[in-house]
Order: C-alpha cells, then structure tokens, then sequence
C-alpha cells in the first residue's frame, strides 16, 4: 500500500525522500513477489487438482468401457444358453413326433391287418352259411359263437381305430404345440 507521505517541508532533505520512496518501493516489491508466490502456489494446485480429475474421468471411462463389454458378453452367453436350450427342446420334440409317427404307422399297420382278418373272417363266414345251407340251419351253438366272434373283431377294430385316431390327434397337437412354441421364441 502506498502510503500518503505529507508534503516535505523545507526542513526535510532529499536523501530523506529517497528514503521513504525506497521503502516504500520495497515493501511493494515484497508484497507483489508474496502474492505471485500465492498465486503461483494456487495454479499449482489447480494444475494437481485438474490432472488429478483428468486421471479419475480416463480410469472411470475404462471402467466403463469394460462393464459395457462384460455386459454384452454375458447377454450373448445368456443368449447361447437360450439357443441352446430352445434347441435341445426342439430336438426332444421332434423326437417324440418320431416317435409318434412311428406309432400311428404301426397301428394303421395293425388296423390294416385287422382289417384284412375281418374281410377274411367274412369270406369263410359267407362260405361256411353257403356250406351249412345259410345261417337259420346252423346250430344254435355256432350261430352264438359266430356272433360272439364277430362282435369281439368288430370291438377290436373299433379299439385300434379309436387308438389311432387318438394318437393322430395327438400328434397334432404336438406339432402345434412345438410350432408355437418356436413362433414364440422367435418373437422373443
């Protein structure tokens, strides 16, 4: 701070002046050099302090960019599993419809057979009746066991016709099933 120096009176010299102005100028100098010293002191700091957040923002940043890929790895992983999963279902499914096709064409195969022993049974019932003279002059003793006969193939053949209509159904179902159940992970 200057200070107001009263006016120099007569008695006063000029070394005297020269004195003051040069105290003057050194406390000023001091206080300019204490304050770049402090203004100095505090851009270093802000220097620290801005380097040191500088660092935190990069480490953060890759701390970032690594939980960003961790996180796509582990839903790809999640999605393997599901592709995986819904795979290993599919193929269970499609061997069970195999498995059910297999069925249906065996049992169409034993209802064909069926089939043909009835029409066999027929023919050698019409040849016995042309034999025997016709149904009424059979003895009631073969008319009750060719009805019995008759009435267990037709009960047989509806058994295997009602399987196989059930096991088609089935079928059906299964497929639809399996087929929304893809459409349905598709979708997903």
């Amino acid at each position: 701070m200057l200070r107001v120096q009263p006016r120099p009176s007569s008695s006063e010299s000029a070394s005297e002046l020269d004195a003051a102005a040069r105290e003057d100028l050194a406390r000023l100098q001091r206080g300019y050099r204490v304050k770049e010293k402090e203004r100095k002191t505090e851009g270093d700091q802000s220097q620290y302090t801005l380097r040191k957040q500088q660092s935190m923002i990069e480490s953060l940043q890759a701390e970032n960019a690594d939980l960003k890929k961790n996180l796509s790895l582990a839903g790809s992983r999640q999605n393997e599993l599901k592709s995986q999963l819904v795979r290993e279902k599919f193929d269970e499914l499609l061997s069970h419809q195999r498995q059910y096709k297999e069925s249906v064409a065996e049992e169409e195969k034993a209802t064909e057979i069926l089939d043909q022993k009835i029409r066999d049974l027929e023919r050698d019932i019409a040849q016995q009746r042309k034999h025997m003279g016709g149904f009424v002059t059979m003895t009631p003793f073969k008319q009750i066991s060719i009805l019995d006969n008759n009435n267990r193939i037709r009960s047989g053949l509806k058994t295997c016709k009602k399987f196989a209509l059930l096991t088609e159904h089935n079928l059906i179902i299964h497929t639809t099933c399996v087929f929304s159940e893809k459409n349905e992970h598709n979708i997903n």
